[in-house]
């Protein structure tokens, strides 16, 4: 009979040589070492990976103002930092309520939500490392080993927050109920794919947060343009050389200032969405390994039963 791999591999080193190039990843050395560092600190295992999400957001809204109270403090409020990054000498809004600072506390709590992003991808891929299935080759799973092999992931416990098990359980159930290969693989695609439409689902928010930065740019810009022109209407003595360039200085300080939200906030977006890129990367990658993995060490090691035998097996004893 089956029994369960307790022993576990140096997933660092194997995990780092597995990897291929090509794509948008970060070392899995790297990974797997800040994931169990972080799990070990925070108990991140014990808790949901929605409510992680949530955790994350109130985190990184906090550190964001933390940060943002910091700057204030210790830059100039004259210096060109300031009115780049902060607006403080900003006309239209009161500060800190600035578009700048908004636009920070986005970009926080968007890189929030990819590190959370980041975190579920490497935990998947130390789903594959508990080794549930038998990964020697050249052997099929009978009835009896398969039984063990299902009692060992409901006794692992991992729940719904992780593709390897309620694929595993999926493919035995259906198995079980039918008996045929064919259509237990026919239930792993199918789960696949509604797994990569989930995975998609947890980035709605981050597209949202990509797309809001430039937005909220383009608004200070054309607040600061109207606000401009407002006071281009109040033309100086013309033949005033002092009053003139004072004149001249406020209207480029409001210009100034419009088109400071626009760099301010593509550059923010840039960053965003190559940060939701690499952890999209990630979590594909994970996925994709984990249909693998299901497919070599379960699928292609069951065989074909009789009907006939099926269905004695699932009649309910009297």
């Amino acid at each position: 009979m089956f029994v369960a791999i307790v022993h576990q591999p140096n997933h660092a080193t194997s995990c780092l040589a597995m990897d291929t190039a090509g794509d948008l990843y970060w070392p899995r050395f790297a990974t797997y070492r800040g994931t169990a560092l972080l799990e070990r600190w925070l108990m991140l295992q014990s808790i949901n990976h929605d409510d992680l999400r949530i955790i994350a957001a109130l985190t990184s809204l906090l550190f964001g103002i933390a940060l943002l109270t910091s700057a204030s403090y210790l830059i100039d409020p004259l210096s060109t930092v300031a009115i780049v990054l902060l607006d403080r000498q900003s006309s239209a809004f009161p500060y800190p309520m600035t578009v700048q600072n908004l636009m920070h506390l986005m970009f926080v709590l968007g890189l929030g939500e990819v590190l959370v992003r980041i975190y579920c991808a490497a935990d998947a891929r130390r789903q594959i490392a508990k080794n549930l299935l038998p990964e020697a080759e050249g052997i099929v799973i009978d009835p009896t080993e398969l039984h063990a092999v299902h009692a060992n992931v409901k006794r692992d416990g991992a729940g719904r927050d992780h593709h390897m098990h309620r694929l595993i359980h999926r493919v035995i159930l259906q198995y079980r109920a039918t008996g045929s290969v064919g259509e237990s693989q026919t239930v792993l695609d199918s789960s696949l794919e509604l797994f990569q439409h989930e995975v998609g689902l947890r980035y709605t928010m981050l597209k949202y947060l990509t797309w809001l930065l430039p937005t909220l740019g383009f608004i200070g810009t054309l607040i600061g343009i109207s606000l401009a022109l407002a006071s281009a209407g109040d033309l100086p003595d013309l033949e005033d050389p002092d009053a003139l360039g004072s004149w001249l200085a406020v209207l480029t300080s409001k210009l100034g200032v419009a088109f400071y939200t626009t760099l301010v906030a593509l550059t923010l977006a840039a960053v965003l969405v190559f940060m939701m890129n690499v952890a999209a990367s990630q979590e594909e990658r994970a996925l994709n390994e984990t249909g693998q993995y299901c497919l070599d060490h379960l699928i292609n090691k069951l065989q074909n039963r009789d009907p006939d035998e099926v269905r004695v097996e699932s009649r309910p004893s009297s």
